[in-house]
C-alpha cells in the first residue's frame, strides 16, 4: 500500500479544525476563543492568541486528534503538536523572523 501525500491545508480548512477541537473540548467557551492564523509554512501553522486564552486553545490542540475524513487522505491518523509558546512574536520566531517577510 504506497502512502498518498499528505495535502497542504489553507487557512480555512486550519481554522476549521482549530474550531472542532476547541468545540470538541470546552464547547460554547472554546469556539469563542480569538485567534489569528499568521503564517502557514508546509505542515505547520503559526497562531496568535491571547495569552489569558492560551490555556484553553493548547489544552483542545493537544487533547484532540483532527478529523481528516474530508480531506481525501484515507484512514491518515494526525495530531497537533505545539512547538512553541512565548509571550511575543520574536521569542518563538527567533532568528528567522525575519524571512517571514519575504513574498
Amino acid at each position: 500500500m504506497s502512502k498518498q501525500p499528505f495535502p497542504a491545508l489553507d487557512a480555512i480548512t486550519w481554522k476549521s479544525l482549530i474550531y472542532k477541537a476547541l468545540s470538541k473540548l470546552h464547547g460554547i467557551t472554546g469556539t469563542a476563543v480569538q485567534y489569528d492564523i499568521l503564517k502557514i509554512q508546509d505542515q505547520r501553522v503559526y497562531i496568535r492568541v491571547p495569552a489569558d486564552e492560551a490555556h484553553l486553545l493548547s489544552s483542545a490542540l493537544t487533547a484532540s486528534a483532527p478529523d481528516l475524513s474530508l480531506l481525501d487522505v484515507g484512514q491518515s491518523a494526525a495530531f497537533f503538536n505545539i512547538l512553541a509558546t512565548g509571550p511575543t512574536l520574536m521569542a518563538i520566531a527567533g532568528p528567522d523572523r525575519f524571512s517571514w517577510c519575504e513574498v
